[in-house]
């Protein structure tokens, strides 16, 4: 057996976060009809004159069902439960060469239209897989320099700065709350289709979201099953802030907005109502 003598960033992050683990994981996927939610994002693109993703459109349901949803849009402090003020999205984000992770935190994505939200998550990602985002640059060269040990203290510091104490550090950037309301990774670019994760342990968030590939998969429509174009979505929730009655209106909704587009949900989000 052979030491792996170069570690990555994330990596190096990874093994100074993880420990045996106590998980309240609760773990569960969504298949869903796209063929209206494609049809809808080809119209918004042209009407809107932006680029829209799957991964966009779907984050953005994501939005709006937490905040339909405010008690899950909670964390763990102080060993209670502290419920959220606005609904913040991070979506991971891979460095150009596929070697490193990353992401970028998209505040009050609930009140973004679908093309706010689209243009200011593919500029952050831009900058960040140019290396030019500073927050990204500053996290990830401090990062790389200090050993794990001493980054596994340096990690549960940050946690608690930024997690329990909710302040930011800027200095050794440390931002507060990091990682907001979901963690959201698009696995779909990589012909995956189902993926699920454990939550990071300087993560307080109450969903991580994997959202697979958008295929052409058999279908049932009207008691008949078709060649119909779908999209998987793999979920972990927090069972110590969520039980599965809420997880069940949570997806019931989310499946409502990626199955039925409107623009009260994607364009007027201020018009939704409660």
């Amino acid at each position: 057996m052979k030491k792996v003598s170069h570690l990555n960033t994330w990596r190096k992050i990874a093994l100074a976060s993880w420990k045996t683990s106590k998980s309240p994981n609760v773990y569960g996927f969504l298949e869903v009809d796209a063929k209206a939610a494609l049809e809808y994002m080809k119209t918004y693109q042209e009407r809107e004159e932006v680029k829209i993703t799957y991964t966009h459109f779907a984050s953005k349901a994501i939005a709006m069902a937490l905040k339909k949803h405010p008690h899950i849009n909670s964390c763990i402090r102080w060993g209670t439960i502290y419920e959220r003020e606005q609904v913040d999205l991070f979506l991971q984000v891979a460095s150009s060469d596929g070697k490193d992770l990353s992401g970028t935190k998209i505040e009050k994505a609930d009140e973004k239209t679908l093309a706010q939200f689209s243009r200011e998550l593919q500029e952050k990602a831009s900058l960040i897989r140019k290396g030019d985002d500073p927050q990204f640059k500053k996290t990830m060269k401090t990062m790389k320099r200090i050993p794990i040990p001493i980054l596994r203290w340096l990690i549960r510091f940050s946690d608690f700065v930024g997690n329990t104490l909710q302040m930011s550090i800027p200095a050794l950037g440390i931002p507060r709350d990091p990682f907001g309301s979901a963690m959201i990774s698009s696995i779909g670019p990589l012909g995956i289709d189902v993926g699920f994760s454990n939550f990071p342990t300087f993560a307080r968030t109450p969903l991580v979201v994997f959202i697979g590939k958008v295929a052409k998969r058999p279908f049932v429509v009207e008691d008949k099953v078709v060649p119909r174009e779908t999209a998987i979505l793999s979920a972990t929730f927090d069972h110590r802030i969520v039980d599965g009655a809420g997880i069940g209106l949570f997806i019931r909704d989310v499946r409502d907005y990626l199955e039925n587009p409107r623009d009260e949900i994607f364009h007027y989000p201020e018009t939704m109502k409660e």
